[in-house]
C-alpha cells in the first residue's frame, strides 16, 4: 500500500497503475479482466476495456468501465 500511495504522489500529471483492489487513489485503473490471485496479466488487448489511451495522452478523463470492474472485483474477492 505504501508504494501505491508514493506512486500516486509522484509529480507527474499523467500516470496510471492497474489495480485489482480499490485504493481510492487518482492514478488507479481498476482491472476488471481476468486475473489470478490479484496478478494482472501482461495484456495488450483487454486493457482497452478500462482505459482510453488517446484521452490519457491528451490529458482528458480516460478511465472506462470502472463501476463494472469494481462490482466484478467485489464478487471475485468474496469467492
Amino acid at each position: 500500500m505504501k508504494e501505491i500511495i508514493e506512486f500516486d504522489k509522484l509529480p507527474y500529471d499523467r500516470k496510471i497503475m492497474f489495480t485489482t483492489k480499490d485504493y481510492h487513489v487518482k492514478s488507479q485503473i481498476l482491472w476488471g479482466g481476468i486475473c489470478i490471485k490479484g496478478d494482472i496479466p501482461n495484456d495488450t488487448v483487454l486493457f482497452r476495456k478500462f482505459i482510453d489511451l488517446i484521452k490519457f495522452i491528451n490529458g482528458k478523463d480516460c478511465k472506462k468501465r470502472q463501476r463494472y470492474a469494481g462490482k466484478r472485483l467485489k464478487k471475485l474477492n468474496k469467492a
